[in-house]
């Protein structure tokens, strides 16, 4: 609907939300399962009212027959079909299915994510955290989320502080690895019926989720106005049926965000005027002769609307989201040049090898470069590349959370509102039922602060803690996000230990779930792997751009010239042991 919409009107910032999330191609038949089966239950919890009395969950009144019956008739039971596995396959597959074994669909696209922690929902089943207005949550109601962000989060562009030691690439790369792991696209119930409209809606009318906004806003004045918010999809959960929401990517560290996630547009990714095993560029303009990523379709592209007069369609990548912002863009040009480079290399050591076997090594290696921290050491895109390196990245302060350009003006356009991307990020977080801040203080073995003394001792910030008990009541109640962002970092880190406690967790998982991980046994040969060893950043970035002098270390922040050193210093990738052996 956004895009059949969009030149009707004014482009709105929430419609820019929309495009980067909008469900397409098996996601869209997924989500479209879930939905029916959440329609059901609700109908059928509406009637149940009638002859019930007291409180019920829907799912504790229905037999496992039932309920199978639900999940045959609403299309999830061929969501969560079984399919047969390959014995043995030396490639992923685009979509992450059979990296498991055991449970083909873990970390496969269009499947639900892990819960860590149990769900908490306002109804016990669906319905979001704070939804209901003065409801109370340990004795407390939730704060409204764009409170929270005006009074916590609000930070003035000229108040920004540098951070001293890591640079902006620091800041874009974990950007990059967040979007080969995760998209939690919009439902797309009710979206494309004319009843409901998110983006003017500011009543709870599902998927409409508004973000209400407080009195005496700073920024936004009309009291009867709320920032849209889409609730993310879901995806079919035949065994609680409790809502769990769907990842429309795949959830291992495997470059989707070039390749994609799903076998249509993998192949649409592709070169396939030769069998060289290259991924497809622009025909309409390069970078000085260097490669560009190919548009999307014309007649569907947002930002043919950004700019009217230059007519110029959104690039397209293997994640939808390639162009939010000028340095992701750069990031994904740069690695779609280097597996172009790989491809014509590995071709010139093995003529034998057909396009799919170019392909599929080319795009290996790439997946190794993003899993391995070694090789990632700490006018075109080479200005934007530039700047990358040698900028600084925000220091995440106490008092500086998030930027003004973020908090007040996300996607914003001339006389429109510009988003909260605080805000958004708070009301994802109750949208999914995340339990608050002391739950997953406990869930990491940390101590769990029960009043403001506690506070003021785990934040060492006592201002900045009654902040929080006016705002929330207890800290129990503290929405993940916030809690964990407020906490002071850990020694040589950048977040605070709850942060460091579920990164560090997620990253475990990512190597010790992922059967394809470089440096698994039977992945890489011994020598492919010392060979991937000495791989960098730096040397991608000689590889494929014309800049010629780089710093060692990207993730740190580097002055020039003393910082730079000519690209010749700068170890190239040894390709000899990809070699085939003759038999």
């Amino acid at each position: 609907r956004a895009k059949e919409t969009i030149g009707e009107m004014d482009v709105r910032p929430s419609d820019f939300l929309k495009h980067l999330k909008e469900p397409v191609a098996g996601t869209r038949s997924a989500i479209r399962a879930a939905d029916y089966m959440e329609t059901t239950l609700s109908l059928l919890k509406k009637k149940l009212l009638r002859i019930v009395k007291g409180k019920f969950n829907i799912t504790d009144v229905l037999s496992r027959k039932q309920k199978e019956i639900i999940s045959k008739a609403t299309g999830c039971d061929y969501q969560i079909r079984s399919i047969r596995c390959p014995r043995s396959s030396i490639y992923r597959t685009i979509t992450g299915e059979c990296n498991n074994r055991k449970h083909y669909y873990f970390g496969a696209s269009n499947h639900g994510y892990a819960r860590w922690l149990p769900a908490e929902y306002e109804d016990g089943v669906s319905l979001p955290r704070g939804l209901t207005e003065g409801k109370l949550y340990n004795g407390f109601p939730l704060p409204l989320v764009r409170k929270v962000s005006n009074e916590i989060i609000h930070t003035a562009n000229e108040n920004v502080t540098e951070d001293q030691e890591r640079s902006l690439i620091f800041m874009q790369w974990g950007q990059w690895v967040d979007h080969d792991l995760d998209l939690a696209p919009f439902t797309t119930t009710k979206i494309d019926h004319k009843e409901v409209h998110c983006e003017t809606s500011c009543t709870f009318e599902p998927p409409c989720f508004p973000i209400k906004i407080p009195p005496h806003d700073p920024r936004i004045k009309n009291p009867n106005t709320c920032m849209p918010f889409v609730r993310t999809a879901p995806v079919c959960n035949a065994r609680t049926f409790v809502r769990e929401q769907i990842n429309a990517i795949t959830s291992f560290l495997d470059a989707s965000m070039v390749y994609g996630s799903e076998v249509p547009l993998a192949k649409s990714l592709r070169n396939q005027t030769n069998q060289l095993g290259l991924m497809a560029l622009n025909q309409n303009f390069t970078d000085a002769g260097l490669g560009l990523l190919p548009f999307e379709n014309k007649s569907q592209s947002l930002c043919l609307f950004t700019n009217k007069i230059m007519n110029i369609p959104c690039f397209k990548a293997g994640d939808a989201r390639a162009t939010e912002n000028l340095g992701l863009t750069a990031i994904h040009t740069l690695f779609v040049r280097e597996h172009n480079r790989l491809a014509i290399e590995l071709k010139k050591l093995n003529p034998c090898w057909d396009g799919e076997k170019l392909y599929q090594e080319a795009r290996k290696i790439i997946g190794a470069m993003t899993q391995d921290p070694n090789g990632t050491k700490p006018g075109g895109i080479d200005p934007l590349l530039r700047g990358l390196l040698v900028d600084h990245a925000k220091l995440m302060k106490q008092n500086q959370m998030v930027i003004e350009e973020l908090q007040e003006r996300l996607f914003e356009q001339v006389e429109i509102i510009g988003l909260d991307l605080a805000a958004l990020n708070l009301q994802r977080g109750r949208d999914h039922g995340l339990p608050g801040y002391n739950a997953w203080r406990q869930f990491c073995g940390l101590s769990q602060p029960r009043n403001l003394a506690e506070l003021s001792e785990v934040l060492r910030n006592r201002k900045l803690a009654k902040k929080f008990m006016d705002l929330y009541g207890t800290p129990d109640n503290i929405d993940i996000w916030i809690g964990a962002m407020a906490e002071p970092f850990v020694p040589n880190g950048r977040v605070g230990p709850l942060l460091a406690c579920i990164i560090g967790s997620q990253f475990r998982k990512l190597r010790d779930g992922d059967r394809f991980w470089w440096e698994n046994p039977g992945v890489f040969t011994p020598q492919q792997r010392r060979a991937l060893s000495s791989s960098s950043l730096p040397r991608v970035l000689c590889d494929n751009t014309r800049i010629r002098e780089v710093p060692r270390d990207v993730f740190r922040v580097n002055r020039y010239p003393e910082d730079f050193v000519n690209c010749r210093m700068i170890d190239r990738l040894d390709l000899s042991p990809w070699r085939q052996r003759s038999n």
